[in-house]
């Protein structure tokens, strides 16, 4: 399974970004349908966490917005809040996952 939008723990963590790395351009329709599609991965509620993540843009995005748990499409496996970051901080995601 691939990993997108895990974030970095500490600033020694050399296998994740910070999400502010990762801001690029992306004509809004497809920002648009790449969040939509991020939103529609299912989730398996083994992976639920023990509570809600929080935004790393400290942007005030509700818990709930968040989300607690990995959705996946069968390939890729991803935070639920990754779609605000794609919607709310202009974040990019790999070529090969668009």
């Amino acid at each position: 399974m691939n990993l997108i939008g895990h974030w970095i723990e500490s600033l020694k963590d050399g296998d994740f970004c910070a999400p502010q790395e990762i801001v690029g351009f992306l004509p809004q329709d497809v920002r648009i349908k790449l969040a939509n599609y991020l939103d529609a991965g299912s989730s398996n509620p083994l992976d639920y966490q023990l509570g809600y993540s929080w935004c790393r843009f400290f942007c005030g995005a509700s818990g709930r917005k968040m989300g607690s748990t990995e959705l996946t499409d069968g390939c890729w496996s991803w935070p639920e809040g990754l779609s605000h970051y794609v919607r709310a901080h202009g974040i990019i995601l790999p070529e090969e996952f668009v």
